[in-house]
């Protein structure tokens, strides 16, 4: 990485890595007591142990940043990467049929944004927007597919909902923007809140196995995004300062799995979290109560759908907590 200050207001930044990986497998797949192939998994004419296969790959990142101070306290930036997440062997094949390499994901990465503190530095915004190309981005079909890219025939492995193979499902893009904002009105009252969208979307799939669907979103992400919280600082003369919170946030809803299932859907939700704070005017003791989920919403982290039903992780209920701190 290197960094040229051109002026006093002007910084380059840029960097480069380069990525050389390889990975070997042998595949066994074998009795409890390693004596002969494990058989209600292999073929007895075709067993798997013994197969073999070598991913290789040099890749080469980079980085390029162009920031400028306008003023003391405003900078702008703008920044071009790229990134990978490596390739390799499919990893848990069921047949030697489905054993083939898939290659690195790949990202482009464009961003903007500017960074500011004003009003006497009572108001902070920090605003960014982005844009991103995934190349080869990675996911599992629902049927294998042999090295040729066609889809196996169902005794070679070619078995819906029975493939571990890893694959370059789709090219995608995503874009989006993140605001973050602090402000100070007055002595003692402070609010932040922020605000983010992510668009992703997929291209066309590049295998027909896939559930990938062109224009689609990725599962687990969500668009919209927001929190907004504020608190006030009560003086309390020599005996400390009393403060109220309040937070709200809400998280978007996401499909679990590639085909949008109802049943894998996660919906959004919305949290409303409170804290009233007293501490001690040389803060070396406070005491705090909290609540959080204060509606009592049932609402689930995740949810992943098997062949007929779903599995989910349900968020935590209405809590109360009480803190006391002391500073040493």
């Amino acid at each position: 990485n290197v960094g040229w200050e051109l002026t006093d207001a002007l910084t380059l930044e840029g960097g480069i890595r380069v990525t050389h990986e390889q990975k070997d497998y042998t595949f066994g797949r074998y009795n409890p007591d390693g004596n002969g192939d494990y058989l209600p998994l292999s073929n007895p004419d075709n067993p798997l142990s013994g197969y073999s296969d070598t991913y290789k790959a040099t890749i080469v990142d980079y980085r390029a940043v162009a920031s400028y101070k306008f003023t003391p306290d405003v900078m702008g930036y703008l920044q071009f990467a790229t990134g990978h997440k490596a390739g390799g062997i499919s990893p848990r094949p069921y047949s030697y049929h489905q054993i083939r390499p898939f290659p690195a994901e790949k990202l482009r990465s464009y961003e903007g944004g500017v960074k500011a503190d004003l009003l006497d530095r009572r108001l902070r915004v920090n605003a960014a927007a982005f844009y991103m190309d995934y190349l080869d981005y990675q996911g599992t079909p629902d049927i294998c597919v042999g090295v040729d890219g066609n889809q196996l025939p169902p005794d070679q492995g070619g078995v819906s909902g029975l493939c571990g193979q890893y694959l370059a499902v789709a090219d995608a893009t995503v874009k989006g923007f993140e605001l973050e904002v602090f402000a100070e009105p007055v002595d003692g009252l402070t609010l932040d809140g922020s605000l983010s969208l992510t668009d992703f979307k997929f291209g066309k799939p590049n295998f027909p196995t896939t559930s990938v669907v062109e224009g689609a979103n990725r599962p687990g992400i969500g668009e919209w995004k927001w929190s907004i919280g504020g608190q006030y600082q009560i003086e309390l003369g020599e005996a400390g300062t009393l403060t109220p919170r309040v937070d709200v946030s809400y998280t978007p809803g996401y499909c679990g799995n590639f085909a949008c299932d109802p049943i894998a859907k996660v919906d959004s939700y919305t949290m409303v979290n409170a804290r009233l704070t007293f501490r001690t005017w040389d803060e070396n003791w406070s005491v705090a109560i909290e609540g959080t989920n204060l509606t009592d919403k049932l609402y689930y982290l995740n949810k992943i759908a098997h062949t007929w039903y779903a599995t989910a992780q349900p968020g935590r209920p209405r809590e109360f907590a009480l803190t006391v701190r002391r500073n040493f």
